[in-house]
C-alpha cells in the first residue's frame, strides 16, 4: 500500500533534519581536527588551548549514548612497606625520660629500674636560611713610619663587589638547572626570607657563574674525548628571543655521555644548527 503524501513529506522533513543535525556534527569535526593540528604542528605563539577544544563537543549526539563498561579482572596488589630512613643522615637525639616521682613505684613504693628504650625515628627538616657573613679586615699601622697600613687581607669573591657567596650561587644554581625552579620564583622565595633579590641580579649571577665553571667543563670535554666510546645526539629546543632567528625556528642542545656509571660525565652545548661540524667541534680527531 503506497504512502500518503502527508506521511512522505513527514519523512522527508524527518530526513532532512537527520542529515542537518549530520552536516552540523561533521562540520564540528572538522574544526576540531583542525584545531588538535594547529595545536600539535602551529607556532607556540598561535597554538590553540585545550580548553578551546571543548567549545566543538557542545551539542553532541554521542553525550546522550549509554557507557560503555569494562570489566577489569581483579588482582592482589603488593602492599610495600614504608621505606627506611638513610643511614648516612645525621641523628639528633631526644630523650624522653620520666620526672623523679614518676621513677617511685606506685604500689611498692621501692625506686623504678631502668630496663631498656625504646626508639622511634621521625624526619625533620631544617628550612634553608640566609645570614650575612660580615667581614672584618684587621688594620695595622707603624707608629714610627707615618703613613704605612698593613690589613689584613680576605678571601676573593667568585663574582668581584657582589654579595653573592659560593654556597649562595650554588644553591641558586641547583635549584634552577636540577630542581627546574625558575629565578623568578627563588626570587620570591628570597624576599620571603628578607634578602630582595630581583630576578635580573639572578640571572647575571648565573652567567657570572656559567664563567667562573667554565674551565671545569673544559677538564671534563677533554676527559670526555679519551673515553673509548661515546654517546651523542642533539634535541631540538626553541629559543624565543635569538638574534638573527625568529621564535618558531629550531635551535638544538648537543649532549654527550660517556664513562662508566660510577664516574659518569655528561656535556650539553648549545649549537643554532644540527650541521656535522658541530660533532667534528666537539670531539676534535
Amino acid at each position: 500500500m503506497a504512502a500518503s503524501p502527508a506521511a512522505l513529506e513527514q519523512e522527508n522533513a524527518t530526513l532532512r533534519a537527520e542529515v542537518g543535525r549530520q552536516a552540523t556534527r561533521i562540520s564540528q569535526l572538522e574544526e576540531l581536527i583542525r584545531s588538535f593540528r594547529h595545536r600539535q604542528f602551529g607556532a607556540s605563539s598561535e597554538q590553540t588551548p585545550a580548553e578551546q577544544a571543548r567549545l566543538f563537543d557542545e551539542g553532541s549526539d554521542e553525550e546522550d549514548a549509554p557507557e560503555e563498561r569494562v570489566v577489569v579482572k581483579a588482582h592482589a596488589r603488593t602492599r610495600q612497606g614504608r621505606r627506611p630512613l638513610s643511614k648516612d643522615l645525621p641523628r639528633v637525639d631526644v630523650i624522653h625520660d620520666l620526672s623523679e616521682a614518676e621513677k617511685v613505684c606506685a604500689e611498692h613504693g621501692c625506686a623504678l629500674t631502668p630496663m631498656g628504650e625504646d626508639t622511634s625515628e621521625q624526619l625533620e627538616f631544617e628550612p634553608a636560611k640566609l645570614y650575612v657573613l660580615r667581614h672584618l679586615q684587621k688594620k695595622y699601622c707603624c707608629r714610627q713610619c707615618e703613613g704605612q697600613v698593613v690589613t689584613a687581607p680576605k678571601p676573593p669573591a667568585p663574582i668581584p663587589k657582589s654579595v653573592a657567596t659560593p654556597s649562595l650561587l650554588a644553591w641558586i644554581t641547583v635549584s634552577k638547572y636540577q630542581d627546574a625552579l625558575p629565578l623568578y620564583r627563588q626570587a620570591a622565595i628570597f624576599e620571603r626570607l628578607g634578602a630582595p633579590l630581583d630576578r635580573t641580579t639572578l640571572a647575571k649571577w648565573m652567567m657570572a657563574a656559567g664563567e667562573l665553571i667554565q674551565p671545569l667543563i673544559n677538564l671534563l670535554w677533554e676527559q670526555a674525548r679519551q673515553a673509548p666510546l661515546i654517546h651523542m645526539d642533539e634535541t631540538v629546543v626553541q629559543v624565543l628571543a635569538e638574534p638573527g632567528k625568529t621564535p618558531q625556528s629550531k635551535s638544538y642542545m648537543w649532549v654527550t655521555a660517556t664513562g662508566p656509571p660510577d664516574a659518569g660525565i655528561v656535556l650539553f652545548h648549545y649549537a643554532r644548527t644540527r650541521s656535522a661540524r658541530v660533532a667534528m667541534e666537539l670531539l676534535g680527531d
